[in-house]
């Protein structure tokens, strides 16, 4: 199954898991949702998220990338998370697409 983001430009045919991975691991690095994304992996279809909310979860994955890249100890659920995400490069370009501001996720 695979996730669309869509607006400024699109991230297509993130696998969901990826597109979940990458949301979980943003909370750990102390992103609050808003209230369209206010579970672990939300409804996978048909919302938007605010421009706020887009750039809150673009800091938290950043926050993340500069975590793991500087080598600082990672807690267990982290690793967890990373195993799932695979590589920065996905969170990365989550990161860099949200920072831009809201989107749609279809």
């Amino acid at each position: 199954m695979s996730t669309d983001l869509y607006g400024h430009g699109g991230l297509r045919n993130l696998r969901t898991a990826d597109w979940c991975a990458c949301l979980h691991l943003a909370l750990i690095f102390g992103w609050d949702p808003g209230p369209e994304l206010d579970s672990d992996c939300p409804e996978l279809c048909n919302y938007c998220v605010s421009d706020e909310d887009a750039r809150a979860l673009a800091l938290a994955l950043y926050r993340a990338i500069h975590a793991i890249e500087s080598g600082a100890e990672q807690s267990p659920e982290t690793k967890k998370c990373l195993r799932e995400v695979g590589t920065m490069e996905l969170a990365r370009s989550v990161a860099d697409y949200a920072i831009v501001g809201g989107f749609g996720v279809g």
